[in-house]
């Protein structure tokens, strides 16, 4: 890719933060975004140390889950993450139905338990959304849901 100025500009894949308090879950999920090319922050497995991990790193994205370590809410954190500066929200959790009727920030929900597959096609979709709301030609769905429907 070039600048404006005709210079090579080299494409830094999107920082991603975890929050998820299930330590095997977020390994995986971990090793899965690493294997496709996504840099990892780090881990939180509560809302402060996802919150500590954000000012720190400034991730892009974060994937979250519902209910964290310590009575932690993951809705809580993705709104504060997203009043922060803009960032890309995928909650993986087996609560949908609970993102559905809460939240007021994200771009989706993967419904546990999912595969790897679906996971980084799903932060894709939400990294082309968050690429396109600052002006890239890739326009992606506005929200996505995979896994099975939530009542």
């Amino acid at each position: 890719m070039t600048s404006a100025a005709g210079e090579a500009v080299a494409l830094v894949p999107p920082l991603v933060l975890i929050v998820e308090d299930e330590a095997l879950v977020a390994l995986v999920i971990e090793e899965a975004l690493i294997e496709a090319g996504y840099r990892v922050c780090g881990v939180a497995d509560t809302a402060a140390r996802a919150m500590a991990l954000a000012a720190r790193y400034d991730p892009d994205l974060a994937v979250v889950d519902v209910r964290l370590a310590a009575g932690g809410d993951g809705i809580a954190v993705a709104e504060a993450l997203a009043a922060r500066r803009p960032i890309g929200i995928l909650y993986a959790t087996g609560n949908c139905a609970e993102v559905r009727r809460r939240a007021r920030v994200g771009h989706g929900c993967l419904s546990k338990p999912f595969s790897m597959g679906s996971l980084i096609s799903a932060l894709g979709a939400v990294s082309r959304t968050m690429a396109a709301s600052t002006g890239a030609r890739e326009t992606p769905p506005d929200s996505i849901w995979i896994g099975k429907p939530q009542a």
